[in-house]
């Protein structure tokens, strides 16, 4: 009986163990990812695809496996493609997945289907089993195993092995992940000796901020998707040299192909906006050679996305200086198709927890010179305003900022004297017209600090709060009225302006609105215990009256902070 017992405890014990194990793999198998995954991924030039090897199954099996932007599928070439179960490849020895091989597979007899651009259709079944991506190991994740083709007599090329799809919806890679997300930045990088080079890379899980002005994923802008159709997002406006051609359209992305494609009458009138460009049976014909300074945009989510304008003409048409362009026509269905023209230019991010496509410009590639806008500069008074701009190499000019401001007090230098990806500029603020092409006339006013040129956007801005910082004074207690004088690069120019002290924060500062301080100049600061008739002055102002009961003797502003804090 005690033996009986014994037994019947055991066999508890051991029934208790197999739940526990089958609770712990149904965890693990489970179990998110929270480390984003980087991968580097190789380009092939002649198949236009970027591929990283997968290894599939128990023990496993590798296969280099390509990308799309077009589909949320992921799938692999098995023997199941193959004659006598399907007839969607060729018959191979290798380069393919051997399911019989693996011992933690399991076919499903779910379908799964991946249309084509041209109307086929690829059909198979969905399978689950372990795949293992840069030593990171995905338990059972589901992909697909293709059988047939529908609605065409082609077969998956020999050098094709699987595709993972990107598209952020429903997708089995992205599901694994704590965080839905893919970030992607596809590059071209083969020569003509080489098919194969590098091709960028995607990160799964997150972003690599590497790839990114300043490091910094804040400037990644989302656009919401709405529904998730092959139209992800809509193009408002398309741009050329900032001027606006009132075209729009849905748009899907899709790097299998190289061109931009439009429907024919839009790419009809871009291909005629562009340098030498002429249009016909979906074809754009363009100069060879275009200015780095021409500028064709695209408007997504709000912001303008430039492309280089070494991008648009593609092949040559021989004995010319002609070449056809990456814009092309015979788009279909209502929508534009972007192929790896435009996507290998941006960091493009699909982010299916959040229902939305990011885009950014990337560290790595080079749009072009931008136009400048400078914003006037705030209390100035002279009858003339000339400004000289200089980059670091010596090249200089001056232009007269008397008219022609827009509705943001912004002037445009216009593309006589562009700014380019990191180049340096200093600009110098006069009282008086230009003497030249150089040089203005009149007192030297205000400086800039150094700025660093910005191409991401076009026109590069640059505004106030580039150049200047509010201030805020802590003044002595009782003061009713402040006398402000500002002593200007040119120490001959002065100004005061007074300031009846009505409002002070919660810390005991004035803030001092309609007037900013510049690098360069001095301030000083008189604090008296009387208002005054005029509240804010200028030069030849009677300025505050009766008691003084402080004062700030011409100091320079402090731009490491905004707003600049003065105590008395």
């Amino acid at each position: 009986m005690a033996i009986l017992f014994r037994l019947h405890i055991q066999l508890k014990l051991y029934y208790i163990f197999i739940i526990i194990f089958i609770i712990f793999c149904s965890y693990t198998s489970n179990a998110q990812i929270t480390t984003p995954l980087q991968i580097n991924l190789t380009f092939e030039r002649s198949l236009m695809q970027w591929f990283f090897p997968i290894q599939f199954g128990t023990p496993s099996q590798t296969l280099n496996i390509s990308i799309g932007t077009k589909s949320n599928l992921f799938w692999a070439i098995s023997e199941l493609c193959m004659i006598p179960n399907g007839k969607a490849c060729n018959n191979r020895i290798t380069n393919f997945f051997n399911t019989s091989l693996s011992n933690t597979i399991t076919i499903t007899n779910q379908e799964f289907t991946y249309k084509y651009i041209n109307g086929s259709e690829l059909v198979g079944v969905l399978a689950n089993d372990t795949i293992i991506i840069n030593n990171q190991t995905v338990e059972q994740i589901t992909f697909g195993l293709p059988m047939n083709i529908k609605n065409g007599n082609n077969t998956i090329p020999d050098t094709i092995t699987g595709q993972i799809g990107l598209i952020p919806y429903q997708n089995y890679i992205l599901n694994k992940f704590a965080n839905n997300i893919v970030g992607i930045a596809l590059s071209m990088h083969s020569n003509d000796k080489a098919d194969v080079g590098s091709g960028g890379s995607i990160t799964i899980g997150g972003l690599n901020s590497a790839y990114l002005k300043d490091n910094d994923e804040n400037n990644v802008v989302y656009q919401p998707l709405s529904q998730f159709t092959e139209t992800m997002v809509n193009v408002t406006n398309i741009y050329i040299n900032n001027k606006p051609i009132n075209l729009s359209g849905p748009i899907w992305f899709n790097n299998e192909i190289q061109s931009i494609q439009l429907d024919d009458n839009s790419a009809n009138i871009i291909a005629n906006l562009l340098p030498g460009g002429s249009y016909s049976n979906g074809t754009a014909i363009v100069d060879c050679d275009i200015s780095p300074i021409f500028d064709l945009s695209f408007e997504i989510a709000n912001r303008k996305w430039r492309l280089p304008s070494s991008v648009i003409p593609n092949d040559a048409i021989d004995g010319t200086n002609k070449c056809e362009s990456i814009i092309t026509g015979s788009a279909n269905n209502g929508s534009w198709i972007f192929g790896s023209a435009f996507i290998t230019n941006f960091y493009m991010v699909f982010d299916q927890s959040k229902s939305q496509l990011g885009i950014a410009s990337r560290n790595d590639i080079h749009y072009g010179p931008v136009e400048i806008g400078v914003q006037f500069p705030l209390g100035i008074t002279s009858d003339h305003i000339c400004l000289t701009i200089i980059d670091q190499e010596g090249t200089s000019q001056a232009f007269s900022l008397d008219n022609d401001l827009d509705s943001d007090g912004f002037y445009y230098l216009g593309y006589d004297y562009p700014a380019y990806e990191g180049s340096v500029y200093n600009i110098d603020f006069y009282s008086g017209p230009p003497i030249n092409k150089y040089n203005c006339s009149g007192y030297h006013l205000i400086k800039t600090p150094p700025l660093t040129g910005n191409v991401a956007t076009n026109p590069w801005k640059i505004s106030l709060d580039d150049y200047s910082v509010g201030m805020k004074v802590k003044v002595p207690s009782g003061t009713k009225c402040m006398d402000l004088m500002v002593y200007y690069m040119d120490t001959t120019i002065t100004q005061i302006l007074t300031f009846n002290i009505d409002e002070l924060d919660n810390e005991g500062y004035y803030h001092v609105e309609n007037f900013v301080a510049y690098e360069g100049s001095k301030y000083g600061f008189y604090a008296t215990d009387n208002s005054t008739t005029t509240p804010i002055g200028g030069p030849g102002a009677s300025g505050c009256t009766a008691n003084l009961l402080g004062e700030i003797e011409q100091i320079f502003a402090d731009f490491t902070n905004d707003p600049w804090a003065i105590n008395f």
